[in-house]
């Protein structure tokens, strides 16, 4: 992740000393999003059809509600979930990971 993050955002620099821990962020408020939540091994995008949509919808949705969050979308589908998000209250960044996007 901080790969790509790195790649996409020059000026990111990955937190010292954390060993790719994510839970620092989850706990300052950053929402790791992927339109769905599961897929068959090596089959991008396998269980798009399977209602994931609207379940990672109505987690944005509530969690939009709240003051100050930041989103980061990562890939295409879920960046299309962000898009309606208030720039001006929330901070929303999107990556794109896989050549597939």
């Amino acid at each position: 992740m901080y790969i790509v993050l790195k790649k996409d955002y020059a000026e990111f620099t990955p937190p010292a000393g954390d060993l790719g821990l994510l839970t620092p962020w989850a706990k300052s408020g950053i929402l790791l999003l992927n339109e769905c939540l599961t897929v068959h091994t090596s089959e991008a995008n396998s269980h798009s059809s399977t209602g994931w949509g609207k379940l990672t919808q109505k987690v944005i949705d509530v969690i939009a509600a709240r003051k100050g969050v930041v989103f980061l979308a990562w890939g295409k589908p879920a960046e299309k979930r962000v898009a309606k998000i208030d720039r001006r209250e929330h901070a929303v960044f999107s990556v794109h990971p896989s050549p597939l996007c």
